[in-house]
Formats: C-alpha cells, sequence, structure tokens
C-alpha cells in the first residue's frame, strides 16, 4: 500500500491542470542517433555523432579495419513534412570505413561514406540536416536573447 508524507488535501496545486489521457506520442532523439551497423553475420550497435549526405561518424566498442564495408539501418524523423510527404524514414545503406580513431580505451569513432545513396535519400538527409540546424539556431536565439531582459 502506498503512503504519502506531507500536507496532502486533495487538491491540485499545478498552475495548469492535466486530465487523464491515453495516447501515442512520438519524439525524436537528436543525437545521438542509434544506428545498427553489421559486419559479415554479426550485427553491432553504434551511436551516430554527426551525419551528413554522404556519411556520419559513429562511436564503436572496438577497433575496425579502414576501408571495410559495413550495412546500417538508422531511423531519422522530420519534424515537418518533406516535399516527398515523408516524416520518417529507416536507412538501410552500405559504407565504407574511412577513419578509425580511438577515443579512449573502450571507444573508437569510425567515419563512414555511404555508398550508392539514391537522391530522395541524400534530399530527406540533407532536409533533415537543414531543419535540425535552424532549430538549434532558433535555440541559441531565444537564450541568447533571455540573457539580454
Amino acid at each position: 500500500m502506498l503512503s504519502f508524507s506531507g500536507n496532502f488535501s486533495g487538491k491540485e496545486k499545478r498552475q495548469y491542470p492535466r486530465t487523464p489521457d491515453s495516447f501515442i506520442a512520438i519524439y525524436r532523439l537528436v543525437l545521438p542517433l542509434p544506428v545498427l551497423m553489421k559486419m559479415d553475420a554479426e550485427e553491432y550497435p553504434a551511436v551516430a555523432m554527426d551525419l551528413s549526405e554522404v556519411g556520419m561518424s559513429l562511436d564503436v566498442d572496438q577497433e575496425l579495419l579502414v576501408g571495410a564495408i559495413v550495412s546500417l539501418r538508422f531511423e531519422l524523423i522530420n519534424s515537418r513534412q518533406t516535399a516527398m510527404g515523408f516524416h520518417d524514414r529507416l536507412f538501410r545503406l552500405e559504407g565504407e570505413i574511412r577513419h578509425c580513431t580511438m577515443r579512449d580505451q573502450q571507444l573508437y569513432r569510425i567515419g563512414i561514406l555511404f555508398k550508392q545513396t539514391t537522391p530522395e535519400e541524400r534530399v530527406f538527409i540533407a532536409t533533415y540536416i537543414k531543419d535540425l540546424s535552424l532549430k538549434e539556431n532558433s535555440i541559441e536565439f531565444d537564450a541568447s536573447a533571455e540573457g539580454n531582459q
């Protein structure tokens, strides 16, 4: 049985009351972006640290061979509808590891160049990046404006 300490009068104290409801909420993890990487028959989780139209960098827990080809799976969710009508897109791409640098004892940063992306995939990624940078600039502007008040 739950017990409460303190004085609870049963009266709502929130400035904006809540109402019970049930609905689906969609959220977007900006960065780090979870990525599933496959080499040979093994799948490895990784974390994307940056993204461009032609590649990405990932943090992984093992050293990987430069020049190796990897399969990647990740999803991008755009906050607004694109000209193609998509809000989100699951990417399944192949890429070549271009560099692998030790970050600390258990962490490596790898750079991956995508191979054979379609024009639609590049447009979606470019739109995602543009929208993300606009939001970041807006947040920075809001924060600096608050400091000037």
